[in-house]
């Protein structure tokens, strides 16, 4: 049962649904982490979905009055990725495995609905050596 329950949320959160899917929408809309954007790609108008902010433990019937508002137009989406973690090696000796998985999504062309089809990406082996 934890195995399917693991599985379900790593497609729900991460995807894909399929190697080879289609999206009939924005990978974002599908999708609720684990997108990456170019650099400075900055949120548009026609996405503003206000956030409301409010005192900790303050509420409508606290008489905090109305929620703040903020608007996310204009903010810079995320274009990066960070893992930080400790080990001790044994015997002076530490090895480290990672697998990364990623692809992108490219515009099926001659559709009469906007989609987007996967494509897998091999990445790059070799790992960068601080100050390099």
């Amino acid at each position: 049962m934890r195995d399917i329950l693991l599985d379900r949320l790593r497609c729900d959160l991460v995807g894909p649904y399929a190697e080879d899917e289609v999206l009939t929408a924005r990978p974002s809309d599908v999708y609720l982490t684990g997108i990456l954007w170019p650099r400075e790609t900055r949120m548009g108008a026609e996405e503003d979905e206000r956030l409301g902010l409010s005192g900790a433990g303050e509420s409508e019937t606290d008489g905090g009055g109305e929620e703040e508002e903020v608007s996310l137009a204009g903010l810079v989406r995320p274009c990066s990725a960070g893992v930080s973690f400790a080990a001790r090696a044994a015997e002076g000796n530490a090895e480290l495995d990672v697998t990364v998985r990623f692809a992108i999504y490219e515009p099926v062309t001659g559709s009469e609905v906007e989609k987007g089809r996967r494509r897998p990406c091999a990445p790059t082996h070799g790992m960068a050596t601080p100050g390099a």
